[in-house]
């Protein structure tokens, strides 16, 4: 992974202290939280969106991973898209969707911090941070 800034490396290091001392400080009341909603008899959605709602303050996310699509489930837009655009040209390319939303680089995603160059304008950036001039 590229570098970042060092003012992102910064902000970024602080918000982790941030976030794993508020995790620490509150795990009981979260674990509290888990269990009630396991015993509590409620609908699954229920119980997931109150514990969405709990753990939403501690910065704390859950995804759930894309499904890849095979090379049968592609349009021949996306394989075009693929073998043009990616930096990897790999139709099938086993990073997926680890691409650059901005520049399409393999094993990246945008603001990651990684170097990007903008499609539009072409001027070079790290982050998300990017106001492009050309609308």
């Amino acid at each position: 992974m590229p570098r970042v800034s060092i003012q992102e490396a910064q902000w970024r290091i602080a918000e982790l202290k941030r976030i794993v001392f508020s995790v620490e400080n509150n795990l009981p009341k979260i674990k509290e939280t888990i269990a009630r909603s396991d015993t509590a008899g409620l609908d699954v959605r229920d119980q997931w969106d109150i514990l969405h709602n709990s753990i939403r303050p501690y910065g704390i996310t859950v995804r759930k991973a894309p499904e890849r699509k095979t090379i049968d489930q592609l349009t021949g837009a996306e394989i075009n898209h693929r073998e043009q655009i990616w930096s990897c040209g790999e139709v099938e390319c086993p990073k997926i969707p680890r691409h650059c939303s901005e520049c399409s680089l393999c094993d990246t995603l945008f603001g990651d911090g990684h170097h990007c160059k903008c499609q539009v304008c072409g001027s070079s950036f790290t982050g998300s941070n990017h106001s492009c001039p050309v609308p």
